[in-house]
């Protein structure tokens, strides 16, 4: 990243969990000049989030084990009902 005006360089971090500690304790107004920066829109961000929620994989993980155990739905009829329960959920929030 080059270096603005006044501005710091932003470190290499070998981890997720190095970066995370180090703008716990910095400032990013030292690095970032916010007033350039621009709106960005993350259409898959619900998803993403859910996938990665340990709560959803706890359940996913029940779900996988009933299957294995030769009851409940079938993998593919399971995420068709995570899709119509999405749809429904939505469709309940953003009605009068």
């Amino acid at each position: 990243m080059p270096k603005a005006k006044n501005k710091r360089m932003i470190p290499e971090f070998a981890s997720e969990e190095e970066e995370r500690d180090f703008w716990s304790s910095h400032d990013s107004t030292e690095y970032l000049d916010w007033r350039k920066a621009e709106r960005v829109k993350l259409p898959n961000l619900e998803n993403i989030l859910i996938a990665r929620s340990p709560r959803f994989q706890a359940v996913l993980n029940n779900s996988r084990q009933s299957i294995q155990a030769g009851k409940g739905l079938p993998e593919k009829d399971f995420w068709k009902a995570v899709a119509l329960r999405g749809k429904k959920s939505k469709a309940n929030s953003t009605s009068p």
